[in-house]
């Protein structure tokens, strides 16, 4: 091959390999960032109508159009309303508030704070309730307020005007009016000279020169310091506590200290509670310390609660000594007061005691509810059957009901000589489907198969709150009275949604 030749070829072989060799793959790139939104622009003026000529153009205005929505502004409209909605909650809550306030005073003082257990005594009558409401006004630091309160209770001349005069002059000094609290107390002794409230008025007599506006902030100061003694050494906290409670303090404060005295378990401390208990200081930490001896794990005897409640005749008293029975589980004095007997100890049985006059019907009711955890149906159940009075036969029902006592309220359902007594059983027997069970079931259907129109109704009202779809379908197929037959079909439809046998008997009905 001659050189030239070779030089040639050589400059070829190149060229080729390119021509056969495939070109480099590119290599991707990272895809371009999105462009930015546009910036929000007004909505364009709304087209007239005609203008499109094709449902496809009206289509793509009615689109572009949602692009051009300002949703920023309505976002804000959205959070103005919100906003407004609420206002006007707040003001539906202050109205109901201020509605309520005398009822919620009236509660405020029946509810251990501490224990957190609700106190079951409390005022019994409207003079009581304004004169409670006071006693919250007064703890709440509103002094004027709380006077016009005691002023009304103190123009009534009831059963609490000689506590109204007292704190009507507390809440005087804590004002600074002491020429006005003196004048109260006067009067206080020369109209109430037996009164309870005479020991504590001349301690705040003795102090009143010394209590300021300036002294009303340190209430709360002092009952933290208060609430500190529970955990000190009893041996110092005792006459601490004693301290206060013998001195001019707030009800709020001396009710602080009954409460951490309860709480300390010490023969002197017990002592010091008993005595407030039996009458030491005013009603209302009478009342208080009642209440503790039955509710903080107080050793307290039935020979104590019963000399308390026989030492008086205050309804108020009473109704605390009844509660501190049950909270210690004596059923013995709560079986005679709630047949309508005093109550006797002789050192190891209670034993019934005829009273003069007529045992109130509220400490009846009382001592009938405190037996509802304690006692069994079998043993109240002689004291239903000797009562004469309706209203608290009815209150029986109530009591059997508590127990889940179904025989007893059968028992009523089928032989009380009242109408209204009966259906009340009736109706609890089928109170939330509580009580439902075949027994139960056969005995309201005997007792509508054998009853007059209210006692069908009562029984339709059993069976329904008892969601007893097969038992209202039974009697509504027998039924022939317009009126019943409309209320079974109701209460069937109203159990439609949950009730297959309920809901065929209406397509039944349909068909």
């Amino acid at each position: 091959m001659t050189r030239p030749l070779f030089v040639g070829l050589m400059m070829l072989l190149p060229a080729l390999a390119s021509a056969q060799t495939p070109p480099p793959r590119p290599v991707p790139q990272p895809a371009p960032p999105a462009p930015p939104a546009p910036a929000p622009r007004l909505a364009p003026p709304a087209p007239v109508a005609g203008d499109w000529a094709t449902v496809e153009d009206a289509l793509r205005a009615a689109q572009d159009s949602a692009r051009w929505v300002d949703t920023d502004a309505i976002r804000e409209q959205t959070r103005q309303a919100a906003d407004e909605v609420r206002a006007a909650q707040d003001q539906i809550r202050a109205a109901a508030d201020a509605a309520r306030r005398v009822q919620l005073d009236d509660l405020r003082n029946t509810f251990d704070w501490q224990s957190g257990q609700m106190m079951t005594f409390g005022p019994s009558s409207s003079e009581g309730s304004t004169y409670q409401s006071g006693l919250s006004l007064e703890d709440d630091h509103k002094y004027d307020q709380a006077i016009a309160r005691f002023d009304k209770v103190i123009g009534q001349k009831g059963a609490h005007a000689d506590g109204a005069l007292y704190h009507k002059a507390y809440c005087q000094a804590r004002l600074g009016q002491s020429t006005e609290a003196v004048a109260t107390l006067a009067e206080l002794r020369k109209s109430y000279d037996k009164s309870p409230y005479l020991k504590d008025a001349a301690a705040l007599e003795a102090d009143v020169k010394k209590l300021g506006p300036s002294q009303v902030d340190d209430e709360d100061v002092k009952i933290l310091a208060i609430q500190s003694l529970q955990y000190q050494d009893p041996d110092q906290a005792i006459p601490l506590l004693e301290g206060v409670l013998d001195k001019t303090n707030s009800l709020k404060t001396k009710y602080q200290a009954l409460y951490v005295l309860a709480g300390i378990d010490q023969p002197r401390a017990h002592q010091d509670l008993l005595r407030y208990a039996k009458g030491a200081g005013n009603p209302e930490l009478q009342r208080r310390a009642i209440s503790y001896l039955g509710s903080r794990g107080q050793k307290t005897t039935v020979a104590d609660l019963t000399d308390i409640y026989n030492s008086t005749t205050d309804t108020d008293i009473r109704l605390a000594v009844i509660s501190a029975f049950s909270h210690a589980g004596a059923k013995s004095p709560l079986i005679s007061i709630a047949s309508g007997h005093g109550i006797a100890f002789n050192g190891t049985v209670v034993t019934p005691v005829q009273v003069a006059g007529e045992t109130p019907t509220v400490l009846r009711t009382r001592a009938m509810s405190g037996l509802t955890d304690i006692a069994t149906p079998q043993e109240v159940r002689p004291l239903y059957q000797k009562e004469d009075n309706k209203d608290l036969r009815l209150q029986w029902v109530n009591v059997f009901q508590s127990m889940g006592a179904v025989d007893q309220l059968l028992e009523i359902a089928r032989t009380d000589k009242d109408p209204s007594v009966r259906a009340r059983a009736i109706r609890t027997l089928g109170s939330g489907g509580s009580m439902k069970s075949d027994k139960t079931s056969a005995a309201l259907m005997d007792m509508y198969a054998a009853g007059d129109k209210d006692t069908k109704a009562a029984v339709i009202s059993a069976l329904g709150s008892q969601n007893n779809a097969e038992g209202l379908v039974t009697i509504a197929r027998k039924e022939t009275d317009p009126e019943l037959k409309r209320q079974i079909v109701q209460r069937l439809a109203d159990m439609a949604k949950t009730s297959k046998v309920a809901m065929d008997y209406l397509m039944e009905i349909i068909r």
